[in-house]
């Protein structure tokens, strides 16, 4: 088994115990670990602390053999991402020819029910081009009590064969060089078939520790959508909720807007490299620091659109806590004296 399994992933494999249940056609591992390219003093690519598989057999001169059950306890994932762009993920000594598309030898699994519990992600990007400021940053994702359950719809009542993903995790730090880390859990379910991919529900909830004697607000934003034709993708998706700007740091290295809620209401869709954007954003108690810039306890509504060609963000009205308002008109030119300070004002820009 361990030969069969470092021949068929290219790294070096470790078992503690193995059993097999002949009359139940089942089967214990406990102590998988899968050590990958990283350093021998680093935690392995893959440790799973306990895996148990049931199995199915139909026929008795041409025997199928399927995947009944299949339960995986505290998976651990450590994956890093090198400078270089390469990872630690090994590669088969000798790779095999695929006999056809990953999402039919899926299907042809028909796993019944598969779960995994207690699960561990530990992601490390080490590549220097990951945020937008282009320097070498190191990105930290742990998210704990990472679970999933797959299960198999046959073909009935005019609806194809199916495959139902449910998926969550609580405790999600995520973290960007030193910086405090965001939190948050997540939930998701997705019916998987030959030709669609209906994502029926994301939903991310974020949850920052409050200061002593206040209670955490929780906020979350949810994520729906299809993808149809998967040799050529079409997808629609919508995204509505409140986001937490506080993930913007963590997520994308944007530390210029560090706190405020931004409530989403956008719907997008695209075919192979198009795509466009939609829809209206409120902001409530945002910041902008940047250099030369402090301002705080500002509301702001927008419109936005985005394509591949451009990036457009109009109808823009922000009112500063002061009192201030800043609107944004149909595009004109401004000269410097439209300009008049006030304690409320308005400006007009491109």
């Amino acid at each position: 088994m361990i030969a069969s399994i470092e021949e068929s992933t290219g790294g070096r494999v470790d078992i503690a115990t193995f059993h097999w249940h002949l009359f139940s056609l089942e089967a214990d591992a406990d102590g998988l670990v899968l050590h990958g390219r990283e350093a021998s003093t680093e935690e392995p690519l893959a440790r799973i602390r306990r895996m148990r598989a049931g199995i199915s057999i139909f026929g008795i001169w041409s025997p199928r053999i399927l995947l009944r059950e299949l339960e995986i306890e505290q998976p651990a994932i450590h994956l890093i991402v090198y400078p270089d762009g390469s990872t630690n993920v090994p590669h088969p000594h000798k790779p095999r020819k695929e006999s056809g598309p990953v999402l039919d030898s899926l299907f042809e699994l028909k796993a019944d029910h598969v779960s995994l519990q207690q699960g561990t992600l530990n992601f490390e990007n080490r590549q220097a081009e990951f945020d937008f400021q282009n320097r070498f940053t190191l990105l930290a994702l742990d998210a704990h009590d990472v679970s999933a359950l797959l299960r198999y719809i046959p073909a009935g009542g005019g609806d194809s064969e199916t495959y139902r993903i449910e998926t969550g995790a609580t405790d999600i730090r995520l973290s960007r060089g030193n910086e405090k880390p965001a939190l948050g859990s997540m939930q998701a379910t997705l019916d998987l078939s030959r030709s669609l991919a209906m994502l029926r529900s994301l939903r991310i909830t974020t949850g920052f520790p409050a200061p002593a004697g206040h209670r955490t607000e929780e906020h979350s934003f949810e994520i729906s959508g299809t993808l149809h034709n998967l040799s050529r993708p079409a997808w629609q998706a919508r995204i509505t909720g409140d986001l937490d700007m506080r993930l913007l740091e963590p997520c994308l290295g944007y530390p210029f807007a560090p706190q405020g809620i931004a409530r989403l209401d956008l719907e997008s869709a695209g075919e192979g490299a198009e795509f466009r954007t939609d829809g209206s954003i409120h902001v409530d108690d945002a910041s902008y620091i940047g250099t030369g810039v402090v301002a705080t306890g500002i509301r702001l509504d927008a419109h936005v659109h985005a394509d591949p060609r451009r990036l457009l963000i109009n109808r823009v009205v922000a009112r500063l806590r002061q009192g201030a308002n800043l609107r944004r008109g149909r595009p004109q030119s401004v000269a410097p004296d439209q300009f008049h300070s006030r304690r409320t004002r308005t400006f007009r820009t491109e």
